[in-house]
């Protein structure tokens, strides 16, 4: 599966999809960012909530993947964090 990723920035929010394996829990990562986790406990996605000064990309086990998204997708502002 290709990355996805979707931005409301309306509502200041971005999701970028990393794979399409199944999400059997998800877990708060720092203030503004949910990560979705897959059985084998790797990154399947993240959730940025507050996005107007950027994602937060800090920690993130697949930081360049979901850079590189952000940036492929036209959304390099949030990726410059």
């Amino acid at each position: 599966m290709a990355t996805k990723v979707r931005v409301n920035r309306g509502a200041s929010m971005a999701y970028v999809r990393l794979t399409s394996a199944k999400i059997p829990y998800t877990e708060n990562f720092g203030d503004h960012r949910l990560v979705d986790y897959d059985e084998a406990d790797e990154e399947v996605g993240v959730e940025f909530i507050g996005i107007d000064g950027g994602a937060d990309l800090d920690g993130l086990l697949e930081v360049e993947r979901v850079r590189a998204a952000l940036i492929e997708n036209g959304c390099g502002d949030l990726a410059a964090s």
